[in-house]
């Protein structure tokens, strides 16, 4: 009887494939632990037991609990940066693309918002980490796709003003994150609000870029009820 020996390509996907369930694991119970007895009381050691790897195993993929919420954190963007890309821009009026990317970006907050969270409070976003990096790559990827939209706006007439692609894009990201920060801090979050002050400081950006009624229309029933809901207090 033969003995069918694996070739080296097989064995390096076995690895892999345990490589990743191992990543998972350690994922879940780190969002399990974080969740349940909250960031400062879960220890590396009840993570490692519960996903059943050793400790020094589980520091091969992250230095330390920070970098497992961290990890989480940068799921939620990388869920978020993937659902931007995969809206049909050109189908919309750059207005309402930027506020499916704004959508986008509260939908993925929302689905993981104790994490979301725990990341607001816990994490420096910009040290020298390797989540740290990955943060900045999926913020940049966004901020790209955002400085696309604006330069073709231009290229297209629908802005007339000479401007700094990249400066207003970042202008229209820190809208969006500080739209985000407020509605995660809020006791019940309000994507109606959140959404009428995203929209109102954006349309003032646009606006001050040139941008028509065409530009600036609002199509997506959804956003427009959002956006056309009554203020607490009629404020």
């Amino acid at each position: 009887m033969s003995t069918v020996i694996p070739m080296k390509h097989e064995q390096l996907s076995r690895t892999e494939i345990g490589k990743r369930d191992k990543l998972r694991r350690i994922r879940e119970a780190s969002r399990a632990l974080f969740l349940s007895r909250g960031y400062e009381e879960a220890t590396i050691r009840e993570i490692a037991r519960l996903a059943e790897v050793a400790q020094g195993t589980l520091f091969l993929y992250a230095a330390s609990k920070r970098d497992l919420l961290f990890m989480l954190y940068n799921d939620i963007i990388e869920a978020a940066a993937a659902e931007s890309l995969a809206v049909p821009h050109a189908e919309l009026s750059l207005a309402e693309a930027l506020m499916h990317i704004a959508l986008a970006n509260v939908q993925a907050y929302t689905a993981d918002i104790a994490i979301a969270r725990l990341g607001l409070v816990n994490l420096n976003l910009y040290d020298d980490s390797d989540q740290a990096s990955r943060f900045v790559a999926l913020h940049g990827t966004v901020t790209d796709l955002v400085a696309r939209l604006l330069r073709k706006g231009r290229e297209d007439g629908r802005l007339s003003a000479d401007f700094d692609v990249g400066l207003i894009a970042g202008m229209v990201i820190s809208v969006m994150v500080e739209g985000l920060k407020t509605y995660l801090r809020a006791d019940l979050p309000d994507i109606a609000r959140m959404m009428r002050d995203t929209h109102g400081q954006i349309a003032v950006i646009l606006r001050g870029l040139g941008a028509g009624p065409e530009t600036l229309v609002i199509r997506d029933q959804r956003i427009a009820g959002w956006l056309a809901s009554p203020r607490p207090g009629g404020a």
